[in-house]
C-alpha cells in the first residue's frame, strides 16, 4: 500500500506541479484536467492510509516552493506569479483533500500533529499571499485566483474537521 500511495502522489505531482513549471505560464487550469479527477477523488482515502508517507511527500514538494515564493514575494513578474501560485494551488488542493479525508478516519496524536503541521503551512501561505496582495507593487493582473479558491477550500475542510471534533 505504501507503494500505491507514493505512486499516486508522484503521478499527481508529475501531472500538475512539473507541468506548470514547463508551461512558462501558458497553461490552462490544471485542476480542470479530466485525467486527474479520479485520482483527486481517491486522494483523501489513499493519502490517509499511509499518512506519514503522504505527509513527507507533500512537505518535500510544498516547502521549497513556498520558501521561494516568500523570498520573491514582492518582486514577482506575471509569469513568475503564475508559476508559483499555480504550483501552490495544486499543493493546497492536495493538502485540503487529505485534511478533508480525516472525517473518515480515526485520529491519533501523531496524525493530529501532522495535520497541524500541514495546516500551519497553509495559514502561513495565506499570510504571505495577503502580504503580496496588499503590497504597493501588486498588480491584480499578476494574481492567480485559483490560489485564493484553493485556500478557501482548505478553510472549508479545516472548519469541517474542527467542528467534527467538538
Amino acid at each position: 500500500m505504501d507503494f500505491v500511495v507514493l505512486l499516486l502522489l508522484k503521478q499527481i505531482k508529475n501531472s500538475s506541479v512539473d507541468t506548470i513549471a514547463q508551461s512558462g505560464g501558458q497553461l490552462e487550469d490544471p485542476l480542470e484536467a479530466p485525467s486527474l479527477r479520479e485520482e483527486m477523488e481517491a486522494l483523501p482515502t489513499l493519502g490517509r492510509l499511509k499518512f506519514s508517507i503522504s505527509f513527507q511527500m507533500i512537505v518535500s514538494l510544498f516547502d521549497p516552493i513556498a520558501s521561494a515564493y516568500e523570498q520573491r514575494l514582492l518582486m514577482l513578474s506575471k509569469p513568475e506569479a503564475f508559476i508559483f501560485e499555480s504550483k501552490l494551488t495544486w499543493l493546497v488542493q492536495i493538502i485540503a483533500s487529505i485534511l478533508g479525508g480525516r472525517l473518515a478516519t480515526s485520529s491519533t496524536p501523531e496524525i493530529d500533529k501532522l495535520d497541524g503541521e500541514l495546516s500551519a503551512r497553509l495559514f502561513r501561505l495565506m499570510k504571505l499571499h495577503d502580504q503580496r496582495v496588499q503590497s504597493p507593487n501588486f498588480a491584480p493582473s499578476t494574481s492567480t485566483p485559483g490560489l485564493e479558491l484553493a485556500l478557501l477550500r482548505f478553510l472549508q475542510e479545516f472548519r469541517k474537521v474542527k467542528t467534527q471534533q467538538r
